[in-house]
């Protein structure tokens, strides 16, 4: 049996290979948001996992990282203190590694009750200049988001909310994202979210917005080797060039 194609992209095509996250990754990549600070929340629980983290991202060519442990109420009531002391241990006993990256440390904020209190005490952690990570529930989103964005605009931060593909109450409903970008909220993928290691759902969610325009950066959200495996996956999303420059726009920051 003979088969036609229609020209020579199309056979192109049925030969190229999906590339694995990993080899999307350029040298100097710019990541925003991750969890590498031993004992401080859900991320590394000890010095040597939070080396075996930043090993593997020096090696991959990764510029600088800004580690943004959580910061919530009533789980992990992290203080600009309590991060900045265990930043200065990692930087301290792996001092030589850190000279070839560079290690920073802000924090991922739940908008909770206490967050616009936080907020109007300006004692937030900023990931780049004034702008701050900040987080939904993952059982529904803040009533008040709106308010709470504009707040913290009035203070001269800029908000970035952190992975909106995650957010599985909202699938039905990205146009609120919409919304939120027009008051000029910066919105962050996850890395993951583009190999299916949070589920079909999230990954199907993480292409929409990305088809949509709607994704600005892209961060690794690393807590664990396991995350760190997944990054030799091969990507399940079919916006592959919008995620590509997502990842550039790292570098812009």
């Amino acid at each position: 049996m003979v088969i036609f194609v229609k020209n020579n992209y199309e056979m192109i095509g049925l030969f190229k290979s999906t590339p694995t996250l990993i080899n999307c990754i350029p040298t100097g990549y710019v990541d925003l948001h991750s969890h590498i600070l031993p004992d401080i929340d859900d991320g590394a629980k000890t010095l040597d996992q939070t080396l075996q983290m930043l090993q593997f991202f020096k090696d991959l060519g990764v510029k600088r990282m800004c580690t943004t442990p959580h910061t919530s109420k009533y789980i992990w009531d992290n203080t600009s203190e309590i991060i900045q002391s265990k930043l200065k241990l990692v930087r301290e006993t792996y001092s030589d590694l850190c000279e070839g990256l560079e290690l920073t440390a802000a924090s991922e904020y739940l908008i909770d009750d206490a967050f616009l209190d936080r907020v109007e005490r300006k004692e937030l952690l900023c990931i780049n200049d004034n702008m701050v990570l900040v987080e939904f529930s993952y059982y529904n989103a803040p009533i008040n988001m709106m308010q709470v964005f504009f707040e913290m605009q009035l203070q001269g931060y800029q908000p970035v909310l952190a992975h909106p593909e995650r957010y599985t109450y909202l699938h039905q409903s990205l146009e609120v994202f919409e919304q939120i970008k027009k008051q000029g909220v910066i919105l962050q993928m996850n890395l993951l979210s583009a190999v299916g290691y949070y589920g079909e759902r999230v990954t199907q969610a993480a292409d929409a917005l990305l088809k949509k325009g709607l994704i600005d950066i892209t961060s690794s959200d690393v807590h664990h080797n396991q995350h760190i495996k997944a990054f030799d996956h091969k990507l399940k999303i079919k916006n592959q060039t919008q995620f590509k420059e997502a990842i550039q726009r790292n570098g812009l920051l």
